[in-house]
C-alpha cells in the first residue's frame, strides 16, 4: 500500500514539473486568416513519390493439355461487374448422380468478372463443374437460367466452352 501511494506521489510530482514549463503560443494576429500554422504536405495519401517501379506484364501461359471455359455473365441484360466466379467440383454418387457441388475459396479456381460481364478461366482440369458466385459473406450456385436447372460444364482437355451469355432475371447482388 505504501509503494501505491510513493509511486503515486511521485507520478504526481512529475507530472507538476512537466506542466509548470513554458507553452508555447500563438498569437492570432500573426496568423493570416485563412492559413494555418502547421505545414501541410501537398501530398495526398494517395499521392507516392516517384519511384524506379519496374511494371512488368504478367500473362498466363495456356496449357494445351488443360481446357478453358468462358462466358459473360449479365442481370436483366447488364453487366455484372466485378464479382467472384469459382468453379465448383461436382459431387455425385455411386450411381453418377449430381448430390452437391464443392468449391473452396483457398484451392478452386476463381475469376472477376469485367466491366462487360465476362469471365475466363483458363488451365483448368479437364472434368465436370458449376458455377459459384461468391459474394464473400454468401455463395450462391449458378443454375442454368433458361431452365433454372443445375448447370453442369464439361472441361475437355485442349478445348474452351464457350457458355455464351448467361442473362439472370435477379441475382443476389447489391445495387
Amino acid at each position: 500500500m505504501l509503494r501505491a501511494k510513493n509511486f503515486i506521489l511521485v507520478f504526481t510530482i512529475f507530472f507538476i514539473i512537466s506542466c509548470s514549463g513554458q507553452t508555447p503560443t500563438l498569437s492570432e494576429e500573426n496568423i493570416p486568416i485563412g492559413e494555418s500554422p502547421y505545414p501541410v504536405s501537398q501530398e495526398t495519401p494517395n499521392s507516392y513519390p516517384p519511384s524506379n517501379m519496374v511494371v512488368v506484364d504478367v500473362t498466363q501461359t495456356i496449357d494445351p493439355i488443360l481446357g478453358q471455359i468462358k462466358g459473360v455473365l449479365l442481370e436483366n441484360g447488364k453487366p455484372v461487374k466485378n464479382e467472384i466466379i469459382y468453379l465448383a467440383n461436382v459431387i455425385t454418387d455411386q450411381k453418377g448422380q449430381v448430390i452437391a457441388f464443392s468449391f473452396d475459396r483457398v484451392t478452386s479456381s476463381r475469376t472477376v468478372t469485367t466491366s462487360t460481364g465476362a469471365f475466363k478461366f483458363i488451365n483448368v482440369k479437364p472434368g465436370t463443374y458449376g458455377l459459384v458466385l461468391d459474394l464473400i459473406i454468401d455463395s450462391f450456385l449458378l443454375l442454368n437460367p433458361m431452365t433454372s436447372e443445375q448447370m453442369k460444364v464439361e472441361v475437355i482437355s485442349g478445348e474452351e466452352v464457350d457458355l455464351g451469355t448467361l442473362n439472370y432475371d435477379l441475382l443476389p447482388i447489391g445495387p
